[in-house]
């Protein structure tokens, strides 16, 4: 699902967000940066644990059409679970097939989106997903990736987002990020995850210890060679 969610002084003001993001320290009181190796040096992958230190970005991802989007999908009103800002830099290594689900074992619903900071198209390594293929959790390989078999039988599309746009997708849906070689277009993506609400309270001192579960499968199945800094 597309929806248009900023205009285009909503798309300024998030890309400025971003980079002010980009910008913050490593050894910060709370956010984490993860850089990975490419052929020009460490470059930065994914920014995450954001809203409590940034008022814009907290506003969008949990209040408003984006809120009321989730709470649709959802069936049940919807509280922000994960954000994330994913980097796509030319020589970095993308990310490998997967399936959200698995990373979360103890979420019975939740619904991922993709926010595209900058136009999300082939030429910069446009997310692809398999249509209509939701209904299962995959077989997996060791790090929780779809086994390689399973990835090379299944039909991939690439989806083109425009900047400002949330692609909303199940938690089951397989995707990939495609690597960029050097010289290729950069972009960048924000990812937050949603799931369905108990309450605030209750929700955020259950997932202070599911949150560190979960963070080690998926940055080894989205993040390679990531360096410790």
């Amino acid at each position: 699902l597309l929806t248009r969610t900023l205009d285009d002084e909503g798309v300024v003001a998030l890309r400025g967000w971003v980079d002010d993001i980009a910008s913050w320290p490593d050894d910060g009181e709370g956010w984490l940066h993860h850089r990975e190796r490419t052929p020009a040096g460490p470059a930065l992958c994914r920014s995450e644990n954001l809203i409590p230190f940034h008022e814009g970005l907290r506003r969008l991802l949990t209040e408003g059409s984006m809120l009321e989007t989730a709470s649709a999908l959802l069936g049940e009103p919807a509280v922000l679970y994960k954000e994330k800002i994913n980097y796509k830099l030319p020589g970095g290594g993308g990310y490998a097939p997967h399936q959200d689900a698995p990373a979360y074992p103890f979420i019975d619903a939740h619904v991922s989106c993709m926010v595209a900071v900058d136009d999300a198209t082939v030429e910069n390594g446009c997310l692809e997903v398999v249509p209509a293929c939701h209904h299962e959790v995959l077989p997996m390989d060791d790090a929780g990736c779809i086994a390689p078999d399973v990835v090379a039988s299944l039909p991939w599309q690439p989806v083109e987002v425009p900047a400002g746009w949330p692609l909303w997708f199940h938690r089951r849906a397989p995707h990939r990020g495609v690597a960029l070689q050097r010289g290729e277009d950069a972009s960048r993506a924000k990812h937050p995850a949603r799931l369905g609400e108990c309450s605030m309270d209750g929700v955020e001192r259950q997932l202070v210890q599911r949150h560190r579960h979960g963070h080690d499968i998926e940055r080894a199945r989205c993040v390679r060679q990531v360096l410790d800094v």
